[in-house]
């Protein structure tokens, strides 16, 4: 079920006045899902169309080309590689655009740092060791109750339009 923008601030500003924001905070951890869950149930969505890929390591090509150069000795090599090589949870190619997607479990601040620092660093080494002609879109899925938000894509109108209502409402 699907609840407006005015029903979840309405709910948000009863737990303010009652003092809940405790027992709030602990329905919604019991309620979360794993990252694994929340990417299956975005990819099932559709909401972006092509094909998919789980887990794209990047940055390889990176240390693999350096060490072929002779710029890395054995250990330097396989130092680089676990420090640079890193995945993109989710990559998913159309005929336009490619999408870079990192997925996480929780909805919170750190999550968020988290992500964006991620998602940034996974374009520049996407672009280095692919090279795509194609614009590259990155976008951040986060998980959250059932029956609240579902899931939330950084960048999606509605889920701005109700950030600012929520933060209009408690700042």
């Amino acid at each position: 079920m699907g609840y407006s923008s005015l029903d979840i601030v309405k709910a948000l500003e009863h737990i303010l006045k009652e003092g809940n924001l405790g027992n709030f905070l602990k329905v919604i951890e019991e309620h979360c899902e794993d990252q694994n869950t929340i990417l299956n149930k975005f990819i099932r969505s559709g909401l972006i169309k092509g094909e998919v890929k789980k887990e794209v390591e990047v940055g390889v090509k990176l240390v693999e080309e350096r060490y072929q150069r002779g710029e890395y000795s054995r250990e330097q090599y396989m130092f680089a590689k676990n420090v640079v090589t890193k995945r993109v949870d989710l990559v998913i190619e159309n005929e336009n655009e490619i999408w870079l997607i990192e997925v996480k479990a929780h909805f919170d601040s750190k999550s968020v740092e988290e992500a964006l620092g991620q998602i940034l660093i996974y374009k520049e080494l996407y672009k280095m060791d692919y090279k795509p002609e194609k614009e590259i879109k990155l976008a951040v899925v986060f998980g959250a109750p059932r029956g609240w938000f579902g899931f939330s894509m950084i960048g999606m109108v509605e889920n701005l339009e109700l950030t600012k209502i929520i933060l209009g409402k408690i700042i």
